[in-house]
């Protein structure tokens, strides 16, 4: 996917550099205001990076490191899930909500 290297940087400047907070929070908020979204920080951007990236199959312990932060916990609290999202991610992988009808009749009959 993307081959960052360690002086490389996701986020740049017109000239290639690292954006500073402070040009994050601008472009952010440029942009936001251009789609009339109401609630525009860099800290909500982030919230919503790591939920997108949850919710979409991404590996918890994989955007704790992306986030910077030290304990899962913290990753944790950041992403927020609401109810829908749990659910569909229960539905997917849960055991009972795969089992099927077929299944449950082979079970215990002897040939």
């Amino acid at each position: 996917m993307y081959q960052l290297k360690t002086d490389e940087f996701l986020f740049i400047n017109e000239y290639g550099e690292q954006m500073t907070r402070n040009s994050m929070q601008h472009a952010i908020a440029r942009y936001n205001k251009g789609i009339e979204v109401e609630m525009t920080s860099i800290h909500a951007f982030r919230h919503t990076f790591a939920k997108y990236y949850i919710t979409s199959g991404g590996d918890a312990f994989k955007l704790q490191r992306l986030l910077g932060h030290s304990s899962l916990d913290v990753t944790l609290n950041y992403v927020n899930l609401y109810s829908k999202d749990l659910k569909d991610g229960f539905d997917k992988h849960s055991i009972l909500a795969n089992f099927t009808e077929n299944t449950r009749m082979g079970r215990g009959k002897r040939k």
